[in-house]
């Protein structure tokens, strides 16, 4: 295992105890330190996936492991903030998104990945080619989770929200296409 992988891997094991101090700092009566703490293991966690890529190509690590590894991890991450942030208005400690986001980012996930399944399945490996937008968007994402993380009370999130779900709709829209053009283009798997 190479250091860009090993970064990776970290961010795998931060998850359960985001998800654990996060559940707690949703709980009635749970003191402040459990969702200041949650904040803390997002914001390290979501600032290494920018440091594993740049290990990775700084130093040429890049490898097949890590390319199926970081986005997984990304998407875990994502889930694992959609999970305490998207439910309708509450007296947790973090601001809540609209239940429709996190199902909107939960079904892009859940489109490109069948998309990706079926084009590997039917024609082998095939190259997943990154878009701008897709990087503002996680930009937006990165963004937009940990504000309502911070939860600092009445600082609106809707035009953020509706940004990110733009951005969101966006590269469902590209991905869709590209993978439609890789499909007609790669030869069938014999």
């Amino acid at each position: 295992m190479n250091a860009a992988n090993a970064i990776t891997l970290l961010r795998f094991i931060a998850i359960p105890p985001f998800i654990v101090l996060a559940w707690l700092a949703e709980t009635r009566g749970t003191p402040i330190w459990a969702g200041r703490a949650a904040f803390g293991i997002y914001l390290a966690a979501s600032i290494s996936d920018f440091f594993d890529g740049w290990v990775a190509r700084r130093f040429n690590l890049v490898t097949p492991l890590g390319r199926v590894l970081d986005p997984l991890a990304d998407k875990l991450l994502s889930l694992a903030c959609l999970l305490i942030l998207a439910r309708p208005e509450g007296s947790g400690a973090f601001a809540p998104l609209p239940v429709w986001f996190g199902a909107l980012v939960i079904g892009r996930e859940a489109w490109l990945g069948l998309g990706s399944f079926m084009i590997f399945w039917r024609r082998g490996p095939f190259q997943v080619r990154p878009h701008r937008v897709g990087k503002w968007t996680t930009a937006l994402l990165f963004l937009l989770f940990s504000l309502a993380l911070l939860g600092v009370p009445g600082l609106p999130l809707d035009p953020l929200v509706w940004l990110t779900a733009f951005g969101i709709a966006t590269t469902i829209v590209l991905y869709t296409r590209d993978g439609i053009e890789q499909y007609r283009s790669l030869p069938p798997r014999a």
